[in-house]
């Protein structure tokens, strides 16, 4: 019993499987992050050591250059970068994608602990950190208002800080323009000189009187008390009366030699805002949680709770908030979405005229979107810019099986049998080989994606597990879900009833049109001559598709590649014939002739999306191919010759080969004339696919059959 058959005699069984789909992908909809691109973790470890007081080049020659020597033999450097400034060297390490950040860290610390008997004695500790490039801030805010710059920064530290620290999501509160309490000493030469005292002399005193020890314990029979030494000087006043050397008698203290501020610290950075003076809190979220959400909650403890609570005379701004650009670009690709499944059940209801008919695909589409949330959640993906633009994309790809069931069922019940279920088992069964080959082919040219090295590779992971996975779903869903609906709500009118005028026009057209196949088809085939132009045209598409292949390494040195011998080795596992797997894979010179020209016509240039284009342009092509030639095998197979099952089979997928192109290029129109946040990523890529099916699908009609008439897999001619 196969699949399909299942399906129609356990309808319930079918609901149920796509229901769980549905119920798992809606639940993981709720809790997946939103961001504005997909997070990408670059492996890089800094090194910072101070030595207080000095000039860059004692830092250079004494510290950064030791540690430069140290860490470089560490496995997996891309490159190493450093800085040395007065008193700081920052030693930037960064490893390769492929590195664990983890590793790295341990590694690096493990070469510094080599190095630290080297190192000036009067260095700090180095202090070895993982950089983490991705956390910037999600929104600034400013505080101002009429106080001092200390009071600011007093209050946004120990109030504002602590506060937002607490909400659900926020992983940092950074400080801009902060200038903390710092108690200067300003030396005064000409009085140090008439009371002979050095600078020494008052670091000495410092040292010696400004301290506070460790005075251990003094025990009885039944306590213990803790003894606390602190010598410190804790107010300004008491600080300057602090004794710096004896002149005789007479002690000479600090305020005699130098004058003693309560001042802040350097004026090394600056934040303003509306031109005042202000101290800014930046907010960083925990990684691969969701941007929107954790905003929405900050402004609403802005409001409830952090501006009610303000002290008289103090503002708290929000001066930027990154969930304004994320919601435009989400807000735009959701409105994409809902155009392209218009569009393509505008398409579906114009090709078989049938409302029931139409209705099926727009439950099979949300089965197989919807389950994508599912494994994106599973995966640690987040709703970004290339997850909806994938799933945009899968539109068109995940109801390309549909559309062939639902085609060849519909077939079988207008021209063949009457009855519902016979029809749509018989239906269905006729193409499960079919759309499992197509879906395959889809598959191994969207995995290798998966498995691209270096920063596209990670910025497009998660944009080709989604589209692999929802075309899996597809599969799985075309060969039960329709199958099962096809069975118990498809209805076909019979031969003779009266149609609306609507109806007659479109359908004379159609008729035309399959007449006018007919006719191209036997010209070609008999006369031989789009043979010739075929076999004349496959180098220069060749030469063309090479040369695609070559700026197509920008993404991924071996991709293409990569890709072609999986496509070529699925299909001679599943045709069994080098020939057939030779012959469907020159549909991809053909794709790519078109994506090319529109992109020279939009004045575009092959990119990195524009890249993902043409991998999904030889997805849809390859499938195409897949279909045509799996009904033309079947038909061999039956006995039929090669010339007549040729013909026969390309009139029977010629209206679901045109069916899956228009759909596909119709669901990727919005893109084409966008002009928003994201549009630089979506414009290349429909450009592309748009343009390749055009072309490869008027080639796969007519020059793929016409080969194949000369190049059959058995060898026999009609």
């Amino acid at each position: 019993m196969t699949l399909p058959e299942l399906s129609i005699k356990r309808h319930v069984l079918a609901w149920m499987l796509s229901a769980v789909l549905v119920l798992f992908g809606l639940i993981s909809y709720g809790r997946i992050g939103m961001d504005r691109y997909p997070y990408i973790e670059f492996p890089v470890v800094s090194i910072t050591t101070a030595l207080k007081g000095a000039n860059p080049d004692i830092v250079d020659a004494s510290i950064t250059n030791i540690i430069e020597s140290s860490v470089n033999s560490t496995p997996g450097i891309e490159h190493i970068q450093s800085t040395s400034s007065p008193g700081v060297s920052v030693v930037a390490i960064t490893f390769g994608l492929e590195k664990k950040i983890d590793v790295a860290f341990n590694e690096v610390q493990a070469k510094v602990n080599q190095i630290l008997r080297r190192l000036p004695k009067d260095v700090d500790p180095p202090v070895v950190a993982k950089v983490e490039t991705n956390a910037q801030p999600i929104m600034w805010l400013a505080l101002q208002g009429d106080r001092t710059q200390q009071q600011l920064n007093q209050y946004a530290i120990n109030t504002l800080k602590k506060r937002l620290e607490t909400i659900d999501g926020v992983g940092e509160v950074r400080l801009g323009g902060r200038r903390d309490r710092t108690i200067r000493v300003e030396l005064l030469p000409a009085k140090m000189a008439a009371m002979s005292i050095t600078a020494q002399d008052i670091n000495d005193a410092f040292a010696k009187e400004h301290v506070q020890m460790a005075g251990g314990f003094v025990v009885s029979e039944k306590t213990e008390n803790l003894i606390k030494l602190d010598l410190e000087f804790h107010s300004i006043d008491a600080l300057k009366q602090m004794v710096i050397a004896w002149k005789g008698a007479a002690p000479i203290r600090l305020q005699d030699v130098a004058e003693v501020i309560d001042g802040l610290t350097d004026n090394r950075q600056l934040a303003r805002f509306n031109g005042d003076t202000t101290v800014g809190l930046g907010i960083v979220k925990v990684t691969n949680t969701n941007t929107v959400a954790i905003v929405e909650k900050i402004k609403a403890k802005l409001e409830k709770e952090l501006r009610p609570q303000l002290p008289p005379g103090l503002q708290l701004h929000v001066v930027s908030n990154d969930a304004v650009f994320i919601l435009e670009i989400v807000n735009a690709l959701k409105e994409h979405l809902l155009e392209a499944i218009l569009l393509v059940l505008a398409i579906i209801f114009f090709f078989l005229r049938n409302l029931r008919a139409t209705l099926i695909p727009l439950v099979t589409i949300p089965v197989s979107l919807i389950g994508a949330f599912g494994i994106m959640f599973a995966l640690g993906f987040t709703i970004n810019t290339l997850t909806l633009l994938s799933l945009v994309l899968a539109i068109g790809l995940v109801v390309d099986d549909a559309i062939v069931v639902l085609e060849n069922i519909f077939r079988h019940r207008e021209e063949l049998d009457a009855d519902p279920i016979s029809a749509a088992v018989n239906g269905a069964n006729e193409v499960v080989f079919a759309v499992i080959a197509a879906t395959l082919a889809l598959v191994s040219i969207f995995a290798p994606v998966i498995f691209m090295n270096g920063i596209i590779g990670q910025f497009f992971r998660s944009f080709a597990v989604v589209v692999t996975f929802g075309v899996l779903v597809s599969l799985f869903v075309s060969l039960t879900l329709t199958p099962m609906l096809c069975s118990r709500f498809l209805t076909v009118r019979e031969k003779g009833h009266h149609h609306s005028r609507l109806h007659a026009v479109i359908e004379n057209s159609f008729n035309r049109l399959d007449a006018f196949y007919r006719r191209l088809l036997a010209w070609a085939l008999g006369l031989g001559l789009l043979l010739w132009a075929g076999s004349r045209a496959t180098p220069r598409a060749g030469t063309a598709y090479d040369s695609a292949s070559r700026q197509f390494t920008v993404p991924g040195s071996a991709l293409p590649l990569l890709t072609i011998v999986a496509i070529f080795f699925l299909l001679f596992i599943l045709f069994r014939s080098v020939k057939l797997a030779a012959l469907i894979i020159l549909v991809l010179p053909f794709a790519s002739i078109g994506g090319l020209v529109g992109l020279f016509v939009s004045g575009e240039y092959v990119s990195v999306p524009a890249s993902v284009g043409f991998i999904a342009l030889w997805g849809i092509a390859v499938l195409n191919g897949v279909v045509l030639v799996t009904c033309i095998r079947r038909l061999r197979e039956d006995g039929m010759a090669v010339a007549e099952a040729v013909r026969e089979g390309c009139v029977q997928r010629f209206r679901p080969v045109m069916m899956t192109a228009t759909v596909a290029m119709l669901g990727l129109i919005p893109f084409l004339f966008s002009s928003g946040p994201g549009s630089e990523v979506q414009r290349p890529l429909a450009i592309v696919v748009i343009g390749g099916l055009i072309t490869s699908t008027l080639l796969t009609l007519v020059v793929l059959p016409t080969i194949y008439r000369w190049f059959d897999d058995e060898g026999v001619e009609a």
